[in-house]
């Protein structure tokens, strides 16, 4: 079972933002060749999901979810998952490292979406970087964001996306503590079928320079090999980034 990863679709000029051009014929081909999607949940909670099955994830809930994406996974007969960070529902992305800046989701169009299938997870209250949080402010936020969207959507909330990807050993536990049954990565690249670790299901990224080719090629797990070379670029920017944090704190 492939997991997408999505952000935005619209003309920005991001790498994580997907014209909807390019959107549409990637719901096209899924429609043409057999693929059928599923949520997160939905997927997970399926004794035998259907052997070409999608799940199509966005992160950070950007109001072009509704505007852009949502009409044409209808036209395709395609549902999805959203990641929300319930803190800055209604207003303009502003946590660090933002990409694209836009405007996000309100409550009345995640309800209206949510009435039609559309799955809502957290992507945590403040879209926090968990590397530099401490346990129980992270615990917190599990909790908080949880609420919220249980109490905006009436209905349980089980999925999570990591904020930025960034994972720790102790997040599974803080999870399931909050009441979260699935976690989603930033990428992995790895088809989930047989995951042993609900915590830990693989996605692989779809980005704005991707071809439909490419698209394709993700879809069918025939990048499966970046699964070993990604973890190592991860590292190796984060810890780029810390040393330039403490060269500036050193200045």
């Amino acid at each position: 079972m492939q997991i997408l990863m999505y952000h935005s679709i619209s003309e920005a000029a991001s790498p994580m933002s997907l014209s909807p051009a390019a959107f549409s014929r990637q719901m096209a081909w899924l429609r043409q060749n057999g693929w059928q999607s599923l949520t997160l949940r939905t997927a997970m909670e399926t004794d035998r999901p259907p052997r070409r099955a999608v799940v199509l994830t966005f992160d950070d809930g950007f109001a072009d979810a509704y505007l852009t994406a949502w009409p044409i996974l209808r036209e395709h007969g395609m549902t999805a998952t959203v990641f929300l960070v319930t803190d800055q529902v209604g207003q303009v992305a502003s946590w660090p490292e933002a990409r694209p800046v836009a405007p996000l989701l309100d409550w009345g169009q995640i309800k209206e979406m949510a009435s039609a299938g559309i799955e809502f997870g957290s992507h945590t209250a403040t879209h926090l970087d968990v590397r530099t949080a401490s346990d129980d402010e992270i615990y917190r936020e599990l909790v908080q964001s949880k609420a919220t969207l249980e109490e905006q959507l009436g209905e349980e909330v089980v999925s999570f996306a990591y904020p930025y990807g960034y994972f720790r050993t102790v997040l599974p536990e803080l999870l399931r503590e909050a009441g979260y049954r699935y976690a989603v990565l930033a990428g992995g690249y790895r088809d989930n079928r047989g995951c042993l670790d609900a915590m830990r299901l693989s996605r692989t990224p779809v980005w704005g320079r991707d071809s439909l080719f490419t698209f394709q090629a993700k879809v069918r797990g025939w990048l499966a090999y970046r699964h070993y070379t990604e973890k190592a670029a991860v590292e190796v920017r984060w810890q780029c980034k810390e040393l330039r944090r403490r060269w500036g704190r050193g200045r």
